[in-house]
């Protein structure tokens, strides 16, 4: 959303929800009250906006996020393997010791 608005021509700032100074809390809370508190404080100068990042930051992060969710589920893999020859009563061949992703690539 912040790219698509920053290229209408929009001056746009994303601050982070947990920089936002926490006051008193008021009797009343609604969204008319809680709008004018964060206008107040961002001309204050009391809100800080956070770097956003660009295209390709966030492609190699997707990137790295992919590649972990890869290799848990690959580890776990690896366990139920090993837990089935356990309970069906086989030992683990010597190999089994060896994996690795040069070994599983033949």
């Amino acid at each position: 959303m912040w790219r698509v608005l920053k290229d209408a021509g929009f001056n746009v700032s994303v601050i982070a929800a947990s920089r936002i100074p926490r006051g008193y809390a008021a009797a009343a809370k609604n969204d008319r009250l809680d709008a004018v508190k964060l206008a107040t404080y961002y001309a204050r100068g009391l809100l800080r906006p956070i770097a956003i990042p660009s295209v390709e930051q966030e492609g190699y992060r997707a990137l790295v996020r992919c590649r972990k969710r890869i290799a848990e589920s690959r580890g776990k893999i690896k366990q139920k393997i090993k837990g089935f020859l356990r309970a069906s009563g086989l030992d683990e061949p010597h190999s089994i010791q060896e994996w690795s992703l040069a070994a599983s690539a033949d």
